[in-house]
């Protein structure tokens, strides 16, 4: 196994990426080529030196096709296990505070889902290496993108802070697959509160489903597939009355 490390060995923050690039491991540094220039930049512009993290590499190459490891539907194969085994108890050797997947790959190995859109910034607590998990967007990504670059600024200003004190897992109640009472219920209770968080979530241009919050404790996600005609008609109507409330303050995400 070819495992190239940068930065210093007493950093409690470790940056994953699947494998290093070939000039990467020619001058055995993460902070050479255009991706090395674009992660140094992005974590200056975080205030965070090079030297304040540690970056390490699952796989020894960037020539193993992700297929091999995972199927197109996220299920891994034992060649994942067996390699997630290693490298988690490689990881609990140098007792991070934390832990960033900066793709795909090394999120789902340590994140345990591979859809890096999704859950970038979020953060959870993996009992296997005892310590916080945040995938974020990687070099690879950001390195033309100036908004991209910055999301990984600020994520990584997120989670510098959020290691300086004990690791507490919210307590959230999210309501997910809801029967048509129930939502009818959620959204009454919407309509009595001062404000209400809407989010939508669209698949191929199809609004998918709708997720309400009434704090940052509960809310509920209401998922417009598997509905009869009949039913998706009611809750377009309730989600409509609940939206065009008068005396509610509606925070949108994904709204015009």
């Amino acid at each position: 196994m070819i495992r190239l490390m940068t930065g210093s060995p007493a950093s409690g923050i470790i940056l994953v990426v699947k494998a290093p690039t070939h000039e990467q491991i020619k001058w055995q540094s993460y902070t050479v080529g255009r991706n090395g220039y674009a992660l140094v930049k992005a974590l200056n512009s975080a205030g965070i030196p090079i030297t304040a993290v540690r970056i390490v590499n699952i796989s020894p190459s960037s020539q193993i096709a992700d297929s091999t490891w995972i199927a197109k539907t996220g299920e891994t194969f034992q060649t994942f296990t067996t390699l997630q085994e290693e490298f988690l108890a490689f990881l609990r050797t140098l007792s991070p505070k934390a832990v960033v997947p900066l793709d795909n790959f090394s999120a789902k190995m340590l994140y345990g889902d591979h859809r890096l859109s999704k859950i970038r910034g979020s953060v959870r607590y993996i009992t296997s290496v005892g310590c916080r998990v945040m995938p974020t967007i990687g070099p690879e990504s950001f390195f033309m993108d100036p908004v991209l670059r910055q999301t990984f600024a600020f994520d990584m200003a997120k989670i510098r802070k959020d290691v300086k004190v004990p690791f507490h897992e919210p307590q959230r109640t999210i309501h997910t697959d809801p029967r048509l009472p129930e939502v009818q219920e959620f959204l009454a209770l919407c309509r009595s509160s001062k404000r209400v968080s809407v989010d939508i979530e669209t698949v191929q241009g199809k609004i998918f489903c709708v997720g309400f919050a009434v704090s940052t404790k509960e809310a509920m996600v209401i998922n417009l597939d598997n509905r009869s005609i009949e039913e998706e008609m009611l809750l377009w109507r309730d989600i409509e009355k609940t939206l065009h409330c008068p005396t509610l303050e509606k925070i949108g995400q994904n709204f015009i």
